[in-house]
């Protein structure tokens, strides 16, 4: 896992630890292979670059933090699957372009498949507000705003 996120990671759950959470609640192998399936059932040409999705999901799948929710991708998660979210939104044309990680108030955090950019969008208008060049990045910056 990248040194980054873990520490961000690690934040959060000291954070949740102060109110007598935890964010700890990782998913198990045989719900990593059906994720895997099922990027290769949507064709997603840039599945490797989603190493660090299966990270955290590993330690904290579903993490949800002060507005912000990582899906799960865990199947039988049916409030906050990365499937049901990702069906959900690509009901919309214009979102049926983007495989989503997660969601805030105001944001989306998703991978545009054709072009494997990963994007902030704005969940009001569905614009694009950033760009990244990895999950890692665009991760970071969703954990960072969430602990401003």
């Amino acid at each position: 896992m990248n040194k980054k996120i873990k520490l961000l990671i690690d934040k959060i759950e000291e954070i949740e630890n102060k109110f007598g959470g935890s964010i700890f609640n990782s998913c198990n192998e045989s719900d990593i292979s059906a994720f895997q399936v099922w990027i290769d059932e949507i064709n997603l040409k840039c599945s490797h670059e989603l190493s660090g999705f299966i990270d955290i999901s590993r330690i904290a799948d579903g993490l949800t933090f002060n507005g912000l929710i990582i899906y799960s991708i865990t199947p039988d998660d049916d409030e906050n699957s990365i499937y049901s979210m990702n069906e959900t939104w690509w009901e919309n044309e214009h979102l049926s372009k983007y495989l989503f990680f997660a969601d805030d108030s105001i944001s989306w955090f998703c991978l545009e498949i054709s072009t494997g950019i990963f994007r902030v969008l704005d969940k009001a208008s569905g614009e694009k507000m950033e760009e990244y060049s990895s999950f890692n990045e665009l991760i970071c910056r969703a954990f960072e705003t969430m602990l401003l």
